[in-house]
């Protein structure tokens, strides 16, 4: 049986509760109509999350195929290599990369009536550590009739103005947003980092990648020594600390390269890179493709 408690003046007791935050970044909320969408082993450090209204385009990642229907999203992982395939006659063999299409408020159905097309939004966002490090996935969520109103909601402004995003319809879009995310099944999401030196420093890489940290700087934030606080993030996370600030400072650079028409030369700046021919040199090796040749790749 239980026991009923009083408590005075509005105080409750202190209860110490661990609530999980995704630091939630959208890059990018689109609603597109697609007249052709064939893409070739697309891979990106953010996350990607489509609804087609209509049928007939599908996503490869390996040997999965998923088509795209009205039923349900489709959430892409972090650095997940995927293909695209939608053309109105799909025994058409396109060019790999090649889209053709437009926002949904420059499109008139009536100019093209008998036209197939695919109507989709799509979404790419960061949610954080550890979150983005999750392994590469495609996710299928089936949608019911609270999230299809939800989504439909998100849509109706985009249709009229894809430039309008009100506090509200922003609201509803990161509702959506940690809500796929909280779908994903527990087992799946890398099991996180509860070393407090360790926490310390991931955070301040994370928060200033374009300053010049160096590991003295981290060892002193963790209170040890630089070649102690080295040979101990290695252990904890399998990678030198320059090496983890170098991968951030790539995956920050990718994300401009997609979503802001920066130069080459200010990107570098802003990720923390000495010049232009560093930032390409080490972009190559990691991508096998330069800055210039990545951004072409800046697909939906």
């Amino acid at each position: 049986m239980y026991k009923m408690h009083m408590y005075r003046d509005g105080t409750l007791p202190v209860v110490q509760q661990c609530v999980h935050a995704a630091r939630l970044d959208i890059l990018r909320c689109s609603y597109w109509v697609m007249r052709i969408w064939n893409h070739s082993n697309l891979a990106s450090p953010y996350w990607r999350l489509y609804w087609n209204t209509d049928s007939g385009a599908e996503v490869q990642w390996g040997e999965r195929r998923v088509p795209l229907t009205p039923d349900h999203l489709l959430l892409i992982a972090p650095n997940t290599p995927f293909t695209t395939r939608f053309h109105p006659d799909m025994r058409q063999h396109d060019p790999e990369n090649m889209m053709l299409g437009c926002p949904a408020a420059e499109w008139d159905d009536a100019q093209h009536p008998d036209e197939r097309v695919v109507h989709q939004l799509f979404t790419h966002f960061v949610a954080g550590t550890p979150y983005d490090t999750i392994a590469p996935q495609l996710f299928v969520l089936p949608i019911d009739s609270a999230l299809r109103a939800l989504l439909e909601e998100i849509i109706v402004p985009l249709a009229s103005d894809p430039q309008t995003f009100d506090r509200r319809q922003s609201f509803r879009l990161r509702a959506l947003l940690h809500f796929v995310l909280g779908e994903i099944p527990e087992a799946l999401w890398p099991a996180p980092q509860t070393n407090a030196r360790i926490v310390a420093v991931m955070q301040c890489i994370d928060e200033h990648f374009d300053q010049p940290l160096c590991n003295d700087d981290f060892a002193a934030l963790a209170a040890m020594s630089a070649k102690a606080f080295v040979r101990l993030f290695k252990e904890k996370t399998g990678q030198t600390p320059l090496a983890y600030l170098q991968q951030r400072r790539m995956e920050q650079a990718s994300i401009l390269l997609h979503h802001t028409d920066d130069s080459i030369e200010r990107i570098a700046e802003r990720c923390g890179f000495c010049d232009r021919h560093h930032f390409s040199k080490l972009f190559q090796r990691k991508f096998t493709v330069g800055p210039a040749g990545y951004r072409k790749t800046r697909m939906l």
